[in-house]
């Protein structure tokens, strides 16, 4: 009997752990992890010089919120930025060094589907937003691809990052 309930209990704890493993890669947000810009990849528009390179990071925070940063190089020099991001239609704040603790932008976001994120941008001292950006990751998790549209549709800049971690 006691042989029994030890394969009984091992087969039990194999379960929970399948159980648990299961849960955990559902609930795995895409996102989650360091991209780099693939330029060959990406379309620039516009008159700015194009980034040289740029890198962003998504980490989870307390109460579902996401860390992102930005660190981008160009020919006006250096820039880095970090907000917090929630998908709750919520306005968060976006800071930049260069800002300190004032906020450059708010944004507010919504999940489109399991690899697909929208998020509103607006500048801190305006009342409408400006541009609506898509976060799609490719259904292997190596590739994010970018979408700018101004509020009226137009596309813009299509950035294509690989995934580093």
């Amino acid at each position: 009997m006691p042989k029994r309930l030890t394969v009984l209990q091992v087969a039990l704890i194999l379960i929970g752990s399948a159980a648990s493993a299961h849960a955990q890669t559902e609930s795995w947000d895409p996102l989650i992890g360091t991209w780099t810009l693939n330029a060959e990849k990406s379309v620039f528009g516009g008159n700015a010089p194009p980034p040289t390179s740029l890198t962003r990071t998504f980490d989870y925070t307390k109460d579902g919120l996401m860390l992102v940063t930005l660190e981008t190089v160009n020919a006006r020099g250096r820039s880095f930025l970090h907000w917090y991001l929630g998908f709750d239609g919520k306005e968060y704040p976006e800071y930049s060094r260069e800002s300190g603790a004032k906020p450059t932008y708010w944004l507010s976001a919504k999940v489109i589907d399991p690899y697909t994120k929208e998020v509103i941008d607006r500048v801190a001292d305006q009342d409408e937003p400006f541009l609506v950006i898509n976060f799609a990751v490719s259904k292997d998790g190596e590739t994010m691809t970018m979408t700018y549209k101004d509020m009226d549709g137009t596309r813009g800049n299509i950035v294509v990052y690989d995934k580093v971690f």
